[in-house]
């Protein structure tokens, strides 16, 4: 009888921690939240069939507003583009590697306003590419986040520097 009791105190117990920790989240918790799933859409292990890639480019995608701004002196790329122009650069990089892997780190996060996050933080690339040619590279990225509709989607994107492996 006592165990029984124990036992049911103990799972409402955890059944409303996890509900606090879902709805009570904090702001910069959503954006760690939301980065973190953006290291592993775009990290890559081994091969992987063309519809994952498909689905793992667009929810990548789903992480950007309509339209996003990306700003690097060293690379060709910089530029205006849409949701669906970053889902399909997603998906044409993903697939020129066999292995790639995201990770960010140092995250400084500061809310200039109540719907837009300042995010500085650093990035590093690792991986293999299909022809044979390994990629490691770190960066300093800055990103620009817009909070719409709970969501808090990246509206931004500068590569601040290029930092020594």
């Amino acid at each position: 009888m006592v165990n029984s009791k124990l036992v049911k105190v103990a799972l409402i117990l955890i059944i409303g921690g996890i509900a606090l920790y879902f709805f009570l989240q904090s702001e910069e918790g959503k954006i760690r939240k939301e980065l973190n799933l953006l290291t592993e859409l775009i990290s890559r292990e081994g091969e992987e069939p063309a519809l994952i890639l498909a689905q793992k480019a667009r929810r990548t995608g789903l992480l950007f507003t309509e339209t996003c701004d990306y700003e690097s002196k060293s690379h060709s790329y910089s530029g205006h583009y849409t949701r669906q122009e970053i889902i399909r650069q997603t998906a044409a990089a993903r697939s020129q590697f066999s292995s790639l892997k995201l990770k960010l780190y140092d995250l400084q996060i500061e809310f200039p306003t109540e719907k837009t996050a300042k995010v500085i933080l650093t990035a590093s690339v690792k991986g293999q590419t299909k022809a044979g040619e390994e990629v490691n590279d770190t960066h300093e990225i800055e990103l620009t986040l817009k909070k719409i509709e709970k969501e808090w989607l990246i509206n931004y994107v500068k590569v601040v520097e290029v930092l020594a492996k």
